[in-house]
């Protein structure tokens, strides 16, 4: 700021207050600095100075109206002062005068060529625009401009993060950390590109840093929950989320993540209200419509969660994610062939891995030209269930069959459908980001014309609700095998042989909502004339000790069988006994297909049917399609199941 000489003391003195109102400014002390600035305005209302770096606070503190006729009357006095023409730039962006802020970056950088900040600026109009390609472009120009600029370095980064090319963003953002740990965007981007590679730990590390670094900055919140890794779970993200909608109450995109978390917490019905919040503040965002139809589904809202579904696809239409929930829905309350269409959706969804050297989709029986692969997909107690399909196929198709599942039922598949070539699944190993299948050796070795998934066969030949399949099992383990399990078993006689599998192997808080704690299943345990055996997996005796203390009754163990990777073996078992009790676990859809009447602790498979599962004859749901999982009220409705079985009434 400069004053005529004439002035005298006058013009010395009003420069003292500029450069206090300047000192304040810096420092943060917004609103003393606004009263030098206001006073200095009353007294020199054409000067560029006081109004540039007056209407640069008012943006700052968001009151971008009065900001924007401020710095613009200071470039009406000065119009070749290049560094006001970026701020005003960004004044106009903050608006949403987005093409106009481009404009006026790109005449700052006319202005003066040798600053880097408008064209960083202009980078990152394009970045957030969605076209990284002419963004990195842009960066060059800023790095060719100023080498040694960092906020082009920072930018540069979070190009790379939006190209996928993490290692290259890391590479840029690591130097720059070390520069400016203070600066938030940093750990932003470093977030991003850390989860990138699979470092979720670091990912962690980078948020909480940044958070200390800059309480405030509420965008750090989202990051630290977004930057955990895909199994990571528990409440211990929710405080942090919660925190982020108290620093900006109004941002939807906020009360989405919230919802997200809580949903991961097994909070669901916190997890609708933030849903809804997050719908009210931001009514086309796609993460909160995600984030409603979830919690909706998972509190059973049924209707709610089809309204919100439809609605969610008339805003974003085609978007996988709500209308995968939309088939989950419509399995249990709605038409079952749309459901079945709407399942294909499944497909886009981003934990559907990828895949290479794909033939084109089969489109159902006599559009087959050649070949036919049924690819692996999802887990392999689904895979199993999906597969009860394949005689269906192979009686409707006359061309070769390839199917693809996971390794450990090669040999029980190959048992099964001699006719057909089974194979291992196409899974190329890599880390828990980075694997993908890769089908081109599979196909030029076959010849395959078409693909369809497993998970895509019912869509062929399971359309009718009131016909669910009369088959019961259909995979035949070696019978050698299942002789030598029931000698083993026999030692349990006179009594009913039940195998027991109350609970996933995998428990985290949201599946332990669909799942029993052993002593809910008490009413099963009391019935008599039964020997109970346990199927399951992993460390279990704590659990098989609380339930003898509590209920006097012992599960029994079985040697000899590795119940998680020998398949074969535990499918030979499974034949074995009288009757299976178990969760909605891959052995219970192993008990199910190899033919061993099974009861069900929860509804059937996608709640399609009552009364009988819509895929096996032979399974029996403790729950009806329509019933919210109740682990006690499984317990007691399979117990009467069971009473129904030994009375000879399964």
């Amino acid at each position: 700021m400069t004053t005529g000489s004439k002035h005298g003391d006058r013009g010395s003195r009003l420069l003292k207050i500029f450069n206090d109102a300047v000192g304040l400014h810096v420092a943060g002390r917004f609103a003393e600095a606004a009263r030098l600035y206001g006073d200095l305005l009353r007294q020199m209302p054409k000067h560029p100075d006081v109004l540039d770096f007056y209407g640069t606070l008012h943006h700052q503190l968001g009151d971008n109206a009065r900001a924007v006729d401020l710095v613009g009357r200071s470039l009406a006095y000065r119009p070749l002062a290049a560094a006001t023409q970026n701020r005003f730039g960004a004044i106009l962006k903050a608006l949403g005068q987005r093409r106009s802020a481009e404009r006026t970056f790109r005449r700052a950088a006319l202005i003066d060529p040798r600053l880097a900040e408008p064209v960083v600026n202009i980078a990152t109009l394009w970045s957030e625009d969605g076209d990284p390609d002419i963004a990195l472009s842009w960066c060059d120009r800023a790095l060719a401009v100023q080498p040694g600029s960092f906020e082009a370095h920072v930018r540069r980064g979070a190009v790379m993060n939006a190209l996928l090319r993490f290692d290259e963003a890391l590479r840029l953002l690591e130097p720059a950390r070390r520069l400016q740990p203070q600066h938030p965007e940093i750990w932003l981007h470093l977030v991003a590109a850390r989860s990138g590679t699979g470092d979720f730990e670091g990912a962690l590390r980078a948020a909480r840093t940044g958070i200390v670094q800059a309480p405030a900055v509420y965008e750090l919140y989202a990051g630290l929950t977004s930057g955990r890794g895909p199994v990571l779970e528990g409440d211990g993200f929710v405080p942090w989320a919660r925190r982020a909608v108290a620093l900006k109450p109004t941002d939807g995109r906020l009360w989405a993540n919230l919802s997200s978390e809580l949903h991961r917490g097994s909070e669901p019905e916190a997890a609708l209200d933030a849903a809804q919040r997050a719908i009210v503040l931001d009514p086309a965002r796609a993460s909160a419509m995600h984030a409603l139809v979830n919690a909706g589904f998972q509190c059973d809202r049924l209707s709610l969660t089809r309204t919100a579904c439809r609605r969610g696809l008339l805003v974003h239409p085609g978007n996988a994610d709500i209308g995968y929930v939309l088939a989950e829905v419509e399995f249990v309350i709605g038409d079952l062939p749309r459901a079945w269409d709407l399942h294909e959706m499944r497909i886009e969804r981003r934990v559907f891995r990828p895949r290479l050297a794909v033939p084109s989709p089969w489109l159902g029986p006599g559009t087959e030209s050649g070949a036919l692969l049924v690819a692996s997909e999802q887990g392999v107690g689904d895979e199993v269930i999906f597969l009860s399909c394949l005689p269906d196929l192979l009686a409707a198709v006359k061309v070769p069959v390839v199917v693809e599942v996971d390794p450990r039922i090669v040999s029980v598949m190959a048992r099964t459908f001699p006719s057909v070539t089974v194979v291992a699944r196409q899974l190329v190993p890599g880390d828990s980001l980075g694997q993908y299948f890769d089908y081109a050796d599979l196909v030029a070795h076959h010849d395959l014309r078409h693909v369809v998934y497993a998970g895509s066969l019912p869509r062929f030949f399971r359309t009718e609700r009131t016909a669910p399949s009369s088959a019961g099992g259909y995979l035949r383990p070696v019978p050698e095998r299942v002789e030598h399990w029931r000698a083993v078993l026999d030692r349990f006689r006179p009594n009913r042989t039940v195998g027991v599998v109350w609970r996933s192997a995998l428990m985290t808080r949201f599946r332990a909502r669909h799942h029993a704690d052993i002593l809910d299943w008490a009413p099963v345990f009391r019935t008599p004339g039964c020997t109970f055996v346990n199927l399951m997996h992993g460390d279990i005796q704590p659990e098989i000790d609380r339930l003898k203390e509590a209920e006097s009754v012992e599960i029994q163990q079985i040697d000899g069988i590795d119940l998680w990777n020998d398949i074969d073996e535990l499918l030979a078992l499974l034949a074995a006994f009288d009757v299976v009790v178990a969760a909605r676990t891959a052995n219970c859809a192993f008990s199910a297909a190899v033919g061993t009447p099974t009861i069900r602790m929860a509804q059937s498979f996608n709640r399609i049917s009552d009364g009988r599962d819509f895929f096996f004859s032979n399974m029996r749901p403790a729950l009806a399609k329509d019933q919210p999982f109740n682990a006690q009220r499984a317990g007691a409705g399979g117990s009467r199941i069971l009473a129904d079985f030994l009375k000879g009434q399964f």
